[in-house]
């Protein structure tokens, strides 16, 4: 399985040279799973360049045709504005009607619960946002990834306090099936838009997490890497790589005083990232 990030900004494309690192597209990934099968999930700003890729992958192709599916999480503006400007259904006339968009398009609702595409299995979850919003993994030879953006803790005093598992079942029970729904996937993408001291700063209701918070439940759900996404559209490259160290700086203090044997390889997610997961039996 490969994934390939075009678009990692949350809530506006930016363009600024201190911004170039990490990129500012809005939110879009693709996934090529050990079938061959495209899935991609979100078409925010960072579509348009995907787009532009796979419409020179399928002229290179048997037949000139590639076939794939689109997950999108929502439709706030910021995961969906690629979609009218997305090569492979675009059309030479903007705006376009359904009617008139280049690609055959088949359109489904989706609701929590899990469906097979060819060779991935994919499973659905409602994450807490201002819309309703959907969380997503994806498995396929034996490899699994979990794509959670636009997601705020169910406790919001979590966001600021960080995630402790409430064994009674009962104060954190929705934030303890949301890890559930992650545990042990090779890659945990996680909106974590803010710091704890920013939520507390008038971010609460607004529908993402902190970084406290998804470092706290990465560990909790023992995976293997976590990419740190949906970026604050005020956050340079430099105070992205704060936030990192940070992250694993709270990992490592977490895990000694747990006495976990391993922590997540933590980073965050940038424009032209490309990961690649060898199949396991």
């Amino acid at each position: 399985m490969k994934v390939r990030f075009w678009g990692c900004r949350g809530s506006i494309p930016r363009s600024r040279p201190d911004m170039l690192r990490y990129g500012g597209n809005t939110p879009c990934i693709e996934v090529i799973s050990s079938s061959g099968h495209i899935v991609v999930l979100d078409l925010g700003s960072g579509a348009f360049d995907l787009g532009v890729d796979l419409m020179k992958r399928a002229k290179q192709s048997d037949g000139g045709k590639m076939k794939g599916t689109v997950l999108i999480t929502h439709t706030h503006w910021d995961h969906i504005q690629g979609f009218p400007f997305f090569a492979p259904m675009k059309h030479d006339y903007f705006p376009v009607t359904i009617k008139q968009l280049g690609a055959k398009v088949t359109y489904h609702d989706l609701v929590e619960g899990s469906f097979q595409l060819e060779g991935v299995r994919v499973k659905t979850r409602y994450l807490n946002h201002t819309v309703l919003t959907l969380g997503y993994k994806l498995e396929s030879g034996g490899i699994s990834i979990a794509y959670i953006t636009d997601h705020e803790p169910f406790n919001h005093r979590l966001a600021v306090e960080g995630y402790e598992r409430s064994y009674d079942g009962s104060t954190n029970s929705e934030d303890d099936r949301h890890v559930d729904f992650f545990i042990g996937v090779n890659l945990l993408i996680h909106d974590c838009q803010y710091t704890a001291q920013e939520y507390g700063q008038g971010k609460t209701g607004w529908g993402h997490s902190t970084v406290e918070y998804v470092v706290d439940i990465a560990l909790a759900a023992s995976v293997k890497q976590l990419a740190l996404f949906h970026h604050d559209p005020n956050r340079t490259d430099d105070q992205v790589d704060e936030i990192v160290r940070y992250a694993q700086e709270r990992a490592t203090d977490i895990a000694k005083r747990k006495g976990l044997s391993t922590v997540p390889e933590i980073w965050a997610a940038a424009e032209g990232t490309d990961v690649t997961f060898g199949e396991r039996a």
